[in-house]
């Protein structure tokens, strides 16, 4: 784990001390006005921690005079879904990598997923003690076969 810290940005004592104690990130001062040297380091550091299996994780347009922390946790797990992905399903769609930038990526549906919108899943939520606004978020999660883990992913819509 790895907290980067905006360069003459002072975050209070407790937070840093909270922080620290509970994920024990390396802390790390970085410029984040230098938007594309912060990118290559952070796809640097997440590289290094997967193997080079992931790229190219954060684009420099993410960045604004108004970041301070950036939090990074990198967990390499290799396991198999319980439902996999239908290869024949793959097909071109657009992937946002901001609110003006987008790119075209191989897309691969699995409809044997349990994700549902904001509104169908208040219950789920409730037990997990999250809460969101109805229709301004997606939750997806996939079983691997093991049976005690899920992956899942929690999308809030901005675009």
């Amino acid at each position: 784990d790895k907290l980067l810290i905006q360069k003459n940005f002072n975050p209070l004592p407790a937070f840093t001390e909270t922080i620290t104690s509970k994920f024990g990130p390396q802390l790390e001062t970085i410029n984040f006005n230098e938007a594309r040297k912060a990118a290559e380091r952070i796809n640097e550091w997440v590289a290094n921690k997967t193997n080079d299996k992931l790229h190219d994780l954060v684009s420099p347009v993410i960045f604004n005079v108004l970041t301070r922390l950036v939090l990074l946790n990198a967990i390499y797990f290799k396991g198999k879904w319980v439902n996999t992905f239908i290869s024949e399903a793959t097909t071109p769609a657009t992937f946002y990598e901001a609110k003006n930038r987008e790119r075209q990526v191989s897309n691969s549906v699995n409809p044997r997923t349990r994700g549902f919108h904001a509104e169908k899943m208040t219950n789920s939520l409730m037990e997990r003690n999250l809460s969101i606004t109805p229709s301004t978020a997606f939750l997806d999660e996939m079983l691997y076969d093991v049976g005690v883990f899920a992956w899942s992913i929690f999308s809030p819509d901005f675009f």
